[in-house]
């Protein structure tokens, strides 16, 4: 018989459980099935490096003539945001 902690009713609470802060409940569809919290952890950390690839794909993945208009476009944003400081000294 599966531990009490991994097996619960459809209308059993999950209390206690997270996995990388989140309850565990919101990455499990049926609350009838037994769960792997290790599988789950896995899950959640393959997701997240996903996404990490996929922002290190759109910041580096650009040609140079597109990084240095997006700098210039940054730099700017400085310069005018500096421009409108209240000198109140």
């Amino acid at each position: 018989m599966p531990s009490r902690a991994l097996c619960r009713r459809a209308d059993a609470p999950v209390t206690g459980r997270s996995v990388g802060g989140a309850p565990v409940a919101a990455y499990i569809k049926n609350m009838d099935e037994i769960i792997n919290l290790r599988r789950v952890r896995k899950a959640k950390a393959r997701a997240a490096a996903e996404a990490e690839a996929a922002a290190n794909r759109a910041a580096h993945g650009r040609s140079k003539a597109e990084r240095n208009l997006s700098k210039a476009q940054q730099e700017a944003d400085v310069r005018k945001l500096d421009g409108h400081k209240r000198d109140d000294d």
